[in-house]
């Protein structure tokens, strides 16, 4: 309705690259601005002369915190090969370590919550199994959680190792709690 009307002058949209391309095709009824965020596939570089600790509550941060579901989230971990086992198992720990629930106003302990529908979760757990189906390593994570109920979309924060330009988890936008990383 919005994109054929000549009412609006401005159309903003958060969302896939496909919707964006049909938002621009509909939307020529009238002349408008668009403004799109189309998602995105943002790396987050880890040399090894950076501050470490820095760099590790980052990488958990933009990976979990809302589960993933952000659009500035890291979706591929390159980590330099002098400091990769080091970052790999320190951010295992951490990933291991996260509390779930829901209420993190309520309950401070809480750092993520499920994700937003059975659709995304599923997807996670499809661009898991092509990452590992290709030779990656699910390093933590990747199901449901003990003792959270299936209905509530849950999946644990995911650690993938060894992730190739040839997986989905290297070439797609998460927008989930699964964390691709490479040397």
């Amino acid at each position: 309705t919005l994109t054929t009307s000549k009412v609006p002058a401005v159309l903003t949209m958060i969302g896939s690259t496909e919707t964006g391309k049909k938002v621009i095709s509909e939307s020529t009824t009238s002349i408008k601005k668009l403004g799109m965020e189309l998602g995105g596939n943002a790396p987050f570089i880890i040399f090894d002369d950076a501050d470490f600790d820095k760099a590790l509550d980052l990488a958990v941060i933009l990976s979990f915190w809302n589960s993933g579901q952000i659009c500035v989230a890291a979706n591929r971990i390159f980590v330099h090969k002098n400091i990769y086992d080091k970052f790999m198992k320190a951010f295992v720990k951490r990933a291991s370590e996260i509390n779930l629930g829901f209420g993190i106003k309520e309950n401070p302990d809480v750092f993520m919550g499920p994700v937003v529908s059975r659709h995304d979760r599923d997807r996670m757990f499809a661009l898991v199994e092509d990452a590992v189906s290709k030779g990656a390593i699910l390093e933590y994570g990747g199901k449901i959680p003990e003792g959270f109920p299936e209905k509530g979309n849950w999946i644990e924060p995911t650690v993938v190792s060894g992730i190739t330009p040839e997986m989905n988890l290297f070439r797609q936008e998460t927008f989930g709690p699964v964390a691709g990383i490479m040397s």
